[in-house]
This record gives structure tokens, C-alpha cells and sequence, in this order.
């Protein structure tokens, strides 16, 4: 296999990474634009608390 490029080390670039480690893939490149790995899902200190940010969208339609 030749290399492998993953932009975005959120959920979704992580598991891919993964999934394309555990089928032999041995060249991946995984960029992120931020410094912490993660994408929307990360904590955060607000007040002294840790509080947890995720993946959550609230949609009034289904």
C-alpha cells in the first residue's frame, strides 16, 4: 500500500487512521489544523470546572 493522507484528527479521521492501521496500513499521515486531537470533542476549564464539549447538534426536524 502506498501512503495514506488523513486531514482532521477528529472522531471521525481518528477512526479512520485506525481502521486503515488494523488492515496493514503502515504509512499514514495524519495532519490537524488544531494543537489537541479530538476535533469538536474536547474539555474545557470555565470557572475552575472542567466542563465536557462534544459532537452534539440539537435539531428541531428529525
Amino acid at each position: 500500500m502506498g501512503k495514506t493522507i488523513v486531514l482532521g484528527a477528529g472522531a471521525a479521521g481518528l477512526a479512520f487512521s485506525v481502521s486503515m492501521a488494523s488492515k496493514g496500513q503502515k504509512n499514514i499521515v495524519l495532519y490537524e489544523g488544531e494543537d489537541v486531537l479530538g476535533g469538536k470533542a474536547h474539555s474545557r476549564e470555565i470557572g475552575g470546572r472542567t466542563v465536557e464539549h462534544g459532537i452534539h447538534f440539537i435539531l428541531n426536524r428529525h
